[in-house]
Formats: C-alpha cells, sequence, structure tokens
C-alpha cells in the first residue's frame, strides 16, 4: 500500500451492509479531529490511516475487516513525559442488529452494532482505538532513576540486640516484686 492510498478523507457516515454485499474496501484516513474522544485519552494524536474490507461471508455474515494505523502520544506513568507510540489495530468485525445476534458469533469475531442502515465510521474507529490503546504508558529506556522510586515508608531493620523483647518488661516488673 502506497502513501498516496490514504491521502483520501473517509465519509463519516457509510452504509456498512451495502459496502459488504458489493465486497468494497475503503481506504484513506479519518482526520484526528474529529476524533474527540481518543483525543482525550492521548496527548497527541495524527490523523487515522485505515484499510478496510468489507465482504459476506460463507455463513452469510457481513464482516468488516482490516487495520488501523495512528500516531499518537501517551503520557509516561513513571516521569510524566510524553511516549510516542504506534497505534495498530487488527479490525475483524461482524455487523449485527442486536445484542442476540452478537452473542451467536465465534470468538474471532468482534460485533459492530448496526441498527439502521447508515453507521457513523468515524464512532467504529474510534471505539477500535481506544479498546487498543495500552492501560499504562511508559519509556522503554529508565526514564527517571531508579533510586527515586518510593517503596514507601518501610521502618529499617533493627540488629537482634535493638529489638525489644516483649517479655524483657515482664521480667522487670517480677523483679521489682
Amino acid at each position: 500500500m502506497s502513501e498516496g492510498a490514504f491521502s483520501t478523507r473517509l465519509p463519516r457516515k457509510i452504509e456498512p451492509a451495502k459496502l459488504a454485499q458489493q465486497s468494497l474496501t475503503l481506504e484513506g484516513y479519518v482526520p484526528a479531529e474529529a476524533l474527540l474522544r481518543v483525543q482525550e485519552a492521548v496527548l497527541t494524536l495524527s490523523n487515522v490511516r485505515c484499510h478496510l474490507s468489507f465482504r459476506v461471508d460463507e455463513q452469510y455474515r457481513r464482516l468488516v475487516e482490516g487495520h488501523l494505523h495512528a500516531e499518537v502520544e501517551l503520557r509516561c506513568q513513571r516521569c510524566l513525559e510524553a511516549v510516542p507510540h504506534a497505534q495498530a489495530c487488527e479490525v475483524k468485525v461482524a455487523l449485527v442488529r442486536d445484542e442476540d445476534r452478537a452473542k451467536d458469533l465465534p470468538a474471532w469475531l468482534d460485533p459492530w452494532l448496526v441498527s439502521e442502515s447508515e453507521a457513523d465510521l468515524y464512532e467504529f474507529v474510534e471505539d477500535e482505538l481506544l479498546l487498543n490503546l495500552p492501560q499504562i504508558a511508559w519509556h522503554e529506556e529508565d526514564c527517571i532513576d531508579p533510586e527515586l522510586y518510593s517503596h514507601g515508608d518501610e521502618p529499617e531493620e533493627k540488629s537482634e540486640e535493638e529489638r525489644e523483647n516483649p517479655f524483657k518488661k515482664l521480667e522487670q516488673l517480677l523483679n521489682k516484686d
């Protein structure tokens, strides 16, 4: 796939069932500014390159297969600085009209609940990106001095002599008498 294939802005509204019946492929990008929920979860977001093939399989399921790719920056959970991340998502979904049909899908297929003939492609792309973001981000190299890691306020270990014997007080009380 050439970089030029991703220079076309994909439409927001599509008819996925019709695209599957016609075995069409959508290739282009979804603009970053249209993905507000993803923007809230990351520091920066590039346009999302999309390659999505729509088809009908042997069991007459309408499928969407392909991949999404975006460059994002996440916040490092160690140093709180930006971490560049290449966000890549493999997509394998079946178009379903309701939750009951979604339950009947094989484990390797995720449902895309499409109740009407028209669907919001940007919302679908946004959901897929959010589901595939790493839960915790950090730099591969040590971005802060390991000596600075806190292990809580652990008391220093006392030597055998320094530890107080609980029976010592009892012994003192008995010796007074």
